[in-house]
């Protein structure tokens, strides 16, 4: 086990739910009130000898009940501590790990420097001398790293022995208590002539329908919403106990407020890549509904360990105070799926939506956070979300309109339960935009959302379907913008498409449409402005990577390196934060636009 890993064991949320039940007394008090009520209806009998055999049975019970109630407050305390003290380490670890992670990389960097300038000669001396006083001073930073987390390891063991300690204090007390006395008092009651105690009510079997509801296959977003508003109306529900038990099931549903999303979803994510336990990952996998030969369990894990990483580096952007949501963690078409919104769903009066492109995965969800956060300038009542929720297509599919079909229906169902979430908290300005291949995802999900949307932005965009015409996609404006810098958009993705005779007479190479050309549409600046930089390629952050592409790799990297003029150091994407187009967008987002 390495430094680190003993900290962030454990889901804190199981805990917080023990540490409620454990301090809720609501049902030994009403059990306590039924029983003085049972008391004064003997003594307005008359029944002396039934009122001291009520009495006698009555004293016992109370003073264990008494005994009880104390062990299960301090015990709850005693919980609810425990998790509060680690949530604080574990963001620290986490915290510090991305820090590792980032120290790690740079220290790759200088050694394969190192490497590539060996020999010596006029300047090389000097640079090799800087390279190897720099590679010092990130191998000293890793260290102070790995000392900073296995004195965190130290104090959650500490924090695990004290709250063990208080815990073992409490059930001595319980174990304490004699053997069946409490059951023989209640037996004596039981046998009291005359005597109602009354019953709360079960409202069992109805949460057991309204589950069945919430997670049967096919639900509408609009039934989860109220499956889930009367589920958490009913007395008996215990939500924080559910969330756990169907954490993978409701880390996806379409429908729930966001807040539980996030909260199964984070439960899921923790269990998986718990280090405690190694094998909940191939439970997590299995329960995703992955199998063996579709994705890889090492791919899996990665992916989930990049999404982990992504919500600390968006929790350390966003701030203190600040709200960081994952949602829509699952699966689709083979791959892991998720979202992670900078800002509160389920409250935020503007909200912007980026739909994910062409070799998109959830390894690269963090990509679009400095725009985001400059988007958002510090306005808590602005959500920003990447939603990387379909199986993006490869160089190849890319042509074709699979990809996006299959996609629309999931950003489609999604966007559907924004609209029902939000039905009585109605978003003021809705923005949704697409990148690349994202733009085609987007557009089609919006001709079969009944979500409304103030917006549809695409950034060079690959084309939208044959036949595509702004009415169909039902939002009052559309903006777009495309670079010179991009040579890829335009020249490959909108030119080279192929149609099935099937869908539309078919035809190979007719151009996807051009956003730039619907109805209405508004074009906004890629180029050097004032208030940005011009962007120089297709991608939204990172340059072009395809030299592991199977047998023509490198000449495609020869190509995507060479093709635009601009050294992979020098590029600027779509959503570099100093580039002109995050201000245009955030223009948009301001209905500026």
């Amino acid at each position: 086990m390495g430094a680190g890993d003993a900290v962030l064991r454990g889901e804190m949320s199981a805990v917080r739910s023990a540490a409620r039940r454990l301090s809720d007394l609501g049902g030994m008090q009403q059990a306590m009130h039924q029983l003085r009520t049972g008391i004064a209806q003997v003594q307005a009998s008359g029944d002396s000898v039934a009122l001291s055999r009520l009495r006698a049975a009555c004293r016992p019970v109370e003073r264990q009940a008494q005994q009880i109630a104390q062990s299960r407050q301090k015990a709850g305390q005693a919980l609810a501590s425990y998790a509060g003290r680690v949530d604080e380490l574990q963001q620290r670890a986490r915290r510090l790990r991305v820090r590792r992670g980032e120290a790690e990389a740079r220290r790759v960097s200088l050694m394969n420097t190192l490497a590539a300038n060996p020999s010596t000669g006029p300047g090389m001396d000097a640079l090799q001398s800087k390279v190897r006083s720099s590679l010092i001073g990130e191998e000293t930073e890793l260290g102070e790293i790995e000392r900073q987390l296995a004195a965190l390891d130290e104090e959650r063991r500490a924090a695990d022995a004290r709250c063990a300690s208080m815990l073992n204090g409490c059930a001595s007390v319980l174990e304490g208590l004699p053997a069946g006395s409490s059951a023989e008092g209640f037996g004596a009651l039981g046998q009291l002539p005359g005597v109602s105690f009354g019953a709360r009510a079960n409202t069992s079997a109805a949460v057991r329908k309204l589950t069945g509801v919430l997670l049967k296959s096919g639900a509408t977003p609009e039934e989860v919403a109220r499956a889930w508003a009367e589920l958490i109306a009913s007395e008996d529900f215990d939500a924080d106990a559910f969330i756990e038990e169907h954490a993978f099931e409701l880390a996806s549903r379409n429908g729930l407020p966001f807040a539980v999303m996030n909260q199964a979803a984070r439960t899921a994510l923790e269990y998986a890549l718990d280090p405690k336990y190694p094998d909940q990952l191939r439970k997590a996998f299995a329960r995703m509904g992955f199998t063996d030969g579709e994705r890889s369990l090492e791919e899996f894990k990665t992916d989930l360990e990049k999404i982990q990483e992504a919500l600390v580096k968006a929790e350390l952007k966003i701030g203190e105070g600040g709200t960081v949501q994952l949602v829509a963690f699952g699966r689709h078409d083979g791959v892991v799926t998720a979202g992670i919104s900078m800002g509160d769903l389920d409250r935020a009066s503007t909200v912007g939506l980026l739909v994910s492109g062409m070799n998109s995965d959830v390894r690269g969800i963090a990509d679009a956070f400095d725009a985001f956060q400059k988007i958002r300038a510090g306005d808590v009542s602005t959500a920003m979300l990447t939603w990387v929720g379909y199986r993006s297509p490869n160089l190849a599919e890319e042509a074709f309109q699979d990809r996006a079909d299959a996609g629309a229906t999931a950003l489609a169902g999604f966007l559907d339960g924004i609209a029902v979430q939000r039905n009585g908290n109605p978003i003021e300005r809705f923005v949704t935009m697409g990148h690349s291949y994202g733009t085609n995802v987007l557009a089609e999900a919006l001709k079969i959302t009944n979500a409304r949307v103030d917006a549809f932005v695409t950034l060079g965009s690959a084309g939208l379907k044959y036949g595509t015409t702004a009415k169909d996609l039902g939002v009052p404006e559309i903006h777009a913008t495309h670079a010179n810098g991009d040579n890829i958009a335009e020249a490959v993705g909108q030119r080279f498409h192929f149609r099935f005779i099937a869908e539309d007479g078919g035809g190979l190479y007719e151009a996807r449409v051009d956003p730039r050309n619907l109805d209405g549409a508004k074009t906004f600046s890629s180029e050097k402005t004032p208030d940005g930089k011009r962007v120089t390629m297709h991608n939204l952050v990172n340059p072009i990577n395809w030299k592991d592409t199977w047998l023509v790799g490198p000449a495609l990297q020869w190509a995507a390196d060479t093709f635009d003029g601009t050294a992979a150091a020098d590029e600027v994407g779509y959503l570099n934060d100093k580039s002109s187009t995050v201000d245009g967008l955030g223009k948009i987002m301001r209905g500026h636009g």
